[in-house]
């Protein structure tokens, strides 16, 4: 028996230790793996309040990172936050990029709008005196003093945050601490695992099992009446955050990535096109162009007033397509319109179908070109619907308003006089006649001078068989009845009709 038992121990303590070791092998090699290196990286600078301005310079930036193919976006955020569409708008844009993996880098701070936009990367990487959160929305008051925005509009928020976060699997009750000051967030393990999780009152009481999870204390910086906001430590411990960078040299080490291939920063074409995409400047363009396009089908003809109109919705268009809310379809809508207002004027005359059709399509073009979404699908959408429609609506009164200004008072300021016809005196006007009556009146006073039947003249000219002949010192057109006649041979009319003079030799 001991021979045999010695052979079995023998393969068996192999494979016993094999299978032993395995798992801590495996560990091993896992936590070995080098990190994906990437190989064409880019930094998007958010600096500053969040504008208008920011979201047409982080369009062309996401565009830019596009077409040179970057594999990893940071997006280096120093803000205190801004506007809130511009906010979500980037924050979706990022939760959906595929193409690359997005890093938010805190070297200060990304509060409210730039926490929102922290919550749609992938990983978010402060510093460890780098603060995030405090997102809750205000708007002014009727005191032009910031108020808490209302219910309806911080429901939405808590929607669009937790979705964002439950995107890129980071608590989604921390994330809606950061909108809603009455929301309490406690600290859970899981009792399958011993894990921490972060839940609020009404997660942990929509739990299927409650025994699922032991409630431990309460976050701090999630008590009521304070909006959630942590430091860079804080937020990892909280798992906001993936990891700590003093500077983007230490972030670009943790990421197993080199130097970026670019930087993109405003500049004064994203400056240039915020100053034309304000409500001033836009309006302006439109009551502008909309001016120079009712004189130009006034007076027909490309003059300064077509020039000028083109000029306007020209720059309008080409502002708003670099703002990423205008395009090519805005532009044909606008072109259909001023066809329709054309063929109303000068080929249908009156005002009917065509022509109300031509002033909305105009309407409608206009609108869209000052929105980036199409038919409007929540609150702050149709919000900005219905700002946009105004601002048009606004800009086309103004134009009637200045068009019946400069028609009233064009005589008044001389260089407006060419406008408008002044209407002759009395004494300068003269009948109005016809052809007929010209016909008429200059057969009568023809006729008044004719020989009548019977009267004698002396040719003048040779009758062959017309000419002339003279009759009491009156020379007229005369006809033979067929003979040639000679010059000073005496002649009598045998017979006149209408003008035509027949005469023979006496």
């Amino acid at each position: 028996m001991r021979p045999q038992f010695f052979w079995i121990t023998r393969w068996m303590i192999p494979w016993i230790v094999l299978f032993g070791l395995w798992p801590s092998v495996t560990n091993a090699q896992d936590a070995g793996a080098p990190p994906k290196k990437y190989e064409r990286p880019i930094v998007i600078h958010i600096e500053g309040p969040i504008t208008g301005l920011t979201e047409a310079f982080f369009r062309r930036a996401i565009d830019r990172a596009r077409k040179i193919r970057a594999d990893l976006i940071i997006m280096e955020i120093d803000s205190p936050g801004g506007e809130l569409e511009a906010s979500l708008f980037m924050a979706h844009t990022l939760r959906d990029i595929d193409f690359a993996r997005t890093v938010a880098f805190v070297p200060k701070e990304a509060i409210s709008g730039g926490a929102i936009i922290a919550l749609g990367c992938d990983e978010i990487w402060p510093s460890e005196f780098g603060q995030i959160g405090d997102a809750g929305p205000i708007m002014f008051g009727a005191d032009l003093q910031f108020r808490h925005a209302p219910e309806k509009i911080r429901s939405y928020l808590v929607q669009q945050v937790r979705q964002l976060a439950e995107a890129k699997n980071r608590p989604p009750a921390l994330a809606e601490a950061m909108v809603d000051m009455n929301t309490t967030v406690y600290r859970v393990v899981r009792t399958s695992d011993g894990s921490d999780w972060y839940l609020n009152d009404a997660e942990l009481a929509a739990l299927a099992d409650p025994k699922a999870f032991e409630k431990k204390e309460p976050v701090l910086e999630a008590r009521p009446e304070t909006f959630l906001t942590v430091g860079g430590a804080r937020a990892v411990e909280l798992k906001l955050a993936k990891g700590l960078a003093k500077n983007r040299k230490e972030l670009l080490d943790a990421l197993a990535s080199p130097e970026p291939l670019e930087e993109q920063r405003p500049h004064w074409v994203d400056r240039t096109v915020y100053i034309l995409n304000s409500p001033i400047v836009t309006a302006l363009l439109l009551v502008i162009g909309l001016v120079a396009l009712y004189f130009e089908f006034s007076m027909p003809g490309l003059g300064i007033g077509g020039i000028t109109s083109i000029t306007c919705f020209g720059i309008f268009f080409w502002s708003h397509f670099l703002g990423g809310t205008a395009g090519w379809l805005e532009v044909m809508i606008f072109l259909i319109g001023c066809i329709l207002l054309l063929t109303e004027v000068f080929v249908l005359p009156g005002f009917g179908v065509a022509g109300f059709s031509g002033i909305s399509m105009i309407i409608i073009a206009l609108t869209m070109a000052l929105q980036d979404f199409g038919m409007p699908k929540d609150t702050l959408q149709w919000q900005h619907t219905t700002r946009s429609l105004i601002l048009v609506l606004t800009a086309f009164t103004c134009v009637i308003l200045a068009v019946f200004t400069l028609v009233r008072y064009a005589k008044v300021v001389p260089a407006l006089r060419g406008l408008t016809l002044d209407l002759p005196a009395p004494a300068d006007v003269t009948p109005v006649s016809t052809l007929l009556s010209q016909d008429s009146a200059a057969g009568e006073a023809a006729t008044a001078h004719l020989p009548v039947v019977g009267e004698r003249g002396v040719a003048e000219s040779v009758l062959r068989p017309a000419g002339k002949a003279r009759f009491n010192e009156r020379v007229v057109d005369v006809m033979s009845e067929g003979d040639f006649i000679d010059p000073h041979t005496e002649v009598v009319v045998v017979k006149r009709q209408a003008q035509v003079v027949v005469v023979r030799k006496v």
